[in-house]
């Protein structure tokens, strides 16, 4: 490992930097490795440097973990910038395959028994997949923010996306801050260095596939987008591919650097502006409606870089997506195209023991349709070792994918207007139980105190604080 870099060699990078020197050069003027020049740029990028401690993260490293934004998003010297195939994980978290992932939940109401949740292959629940509904103020966020707790302890990475700032590191308890080791990306802000247009070695028709891909997306979130304006902006994709030299036919080709999605953008200007184009009302309508996505300019080369083979093997830590100040259609689109891109690199890497958890607050921000991302790993995501964790206020907000593919639920208080929620819980209880008093008692459970599900089973629960974990976690730590 080379030497740390002092203050004085970060002002020289920082203005090296600033003048548009390659990672190399200012490398080697310096004395340092690449890697190091990276790190110092990523926290540039994400402006996590302070005026008093230049060489520490303040906003985003945790107290104890010691893991940071630039040592697990930023590539190290020696290395491009190329999917990588991660470490193993032997088994899941606890290193033996036999042995499930155990999760602290909290107390049965009925009997103190401790219940917990076992997401893991090695247990007998169907998918790591987990639901949580609860309306403002019953202890829905309180609760996934101590389930991020329990698996960052269980060294397994956690991905947020925040779109309220329920996650935010200033307003979480100090205790989160220091168990669930919180890295905050102000994506909204800051932007991210993802290109949507990249091919990877699943896009087995390569540059039409992600046309067809990109195109659905916005789609999704802008449904006044019909099948003519699908048309034109799926072969505007394809053509800034072919102005790339990266053709269909030609798969030796796809290696080549993938446009940017701006290209797109000067693209369907282009076809507007052709008096001559048949499709220049379409090409017009398509640039009305997704404009917003060009202006705020949220994937570009200087956001923050993302690493997903560092991040899934970091040693613990949960990574917040910070989403809030985006335009609410705007959101969606960023979220879609963030998680096709960790799709596209899960599934370039293959099927593996599970290995992380992504959480996905404020369902109703979500597209649940048809060949979503989010459908996607819901149905396939157990096989290439991610779970997902879904929550939100209504339970409107989940469509029936949703509900299918999520074995296990936790339900707070809440209004249930259809019932529906009232009859999952009375699929799993073995004695029979009135719906209409199950809707009523959802409605009156005390914050904190939720219905858990899985397995054929229920239970009524009050949750463990964060402060009853601690014993458990420090005891962890020695």
């Amino acid at each position: 490992m080379p030497p740390r870099i002092n203050d004085k060699q970060r002002e020289e990078i920082i203005r090296l930097l600033d003048e548009g020197l390659p990672r190399e050069a200012i490398a080697k003027v310096v004395g340092v490795s690449p890697g190091q020049v990276s790190a110092v740029a990523a926290h540039l990028t994400m402006r996590t440097y302070t005026q008093d401690t230049p060489n520490v993260d303040q906003r985003s490293r945790p107290p104890t973990a010691g893991v940071t934004a630039e040592s697990v998003l930023s590539p190290s010297a020696g290395e491009d910038e190329t999917v990588h195939r991660p470490m193993s994980r032997p088994g899941d978290a606890t290193g033996d395959p036999a042995t499930p992932l155990r999760v602290p939940l909290g107390t049965n109401t009925a009997n103190g028994d401790d219940v917990s949740w076992y997401p893991s292959p090695a247990s007998k629940t169907l998918n790591p997949h987990l639901l949580v509904i609860g309306e403002s103020g019953s202890g829905k966020t309180y609760t996934v923010q101590c389930i991020c707790a329990e698996l960052v302890q269980e060294n397994l990475p956690v991905v947020v996306f925040d779109y309220g700032q329920g996650f935010v590191t200033t307003a979480v308890t100090p205790e989160f801050r220091e168990y669930a080791n919180p890295v905050e990306l102000d994506v909204a802000r800051d932007g991210v260095d993802i290109n949507p247009l990249s091919i990877f070695p699943t896009d087995l028709y390569g540059p039409i596939n992600v046309a067809q891909r990109i195109a659905d997306t916005f789609s999704r979130v802008y449904p006044k987008i019909g099948v003519q304006q699908h048309s034109v902006l799926r072969d505007a994709i394809l053509a800034v591919f072919e102005d790339s030299g990266i053709k269909a036919g030609q798969e030796a080709t796809w290696r080549n650097l993938a446009p940017r999605l701006s290209a797109v953008r000067d693209r369907l200007n282009a076809l507007a502006d052709d008096r001559h184009n048949p499709s220049r009302r379409y090409a017009a309508s398509v640039l009305n409606h997704i404009s917003t996505f060009f202006v705020f300019n949220t994937f570009r080369g200087r956001g923050i870089k993302i690493d997903w083979n560092r991040l899934l093997e970091s040693p613990g830590a949960t990574f917040i997506f910070q989403l809030k100040g985006l335009e609410s259609s705007l959101e969606k689109v960023v979220t879609e195209l963030l998680l096709w891109n960790l799709i596209g690199y899960l599934e370039s890497i293959g099927p593996a023991p599970l290995r992380c958890f992504i959480v996905l607050d404020e369902a109703h921000r979500l597209s649940f349709g048809e060949n979503s991302p989010v459908e996607r790993l819901l149905r396939e995501g157990r096989k290439f070792g991610v779970g997902i964790i879904l929550a939100s206020q209504q339970p409107e907000d989940f469509s029936p994918v949703a509900y299918s593919n999520t074995a296990t639920k936790l339900i707070f208080s809440l209004v249930d207007r259809t019932g529906d929620v009232a009859r999952q819980i009375a699929l799993r209880t073995p004695e029979q139980v009135s719906i209409a008093g199950l809707i009523k008692a959802l409605g009156t459970l005390p914050r904190g105190t939720g219905i858990f599900i899985s397995n054929a089973t229920s239970a009524v629960i009050r949750v463990f604080t964060m402060e009853e974990r601690q014993g458990n976690w420090k005891n962890r730590r020695t």
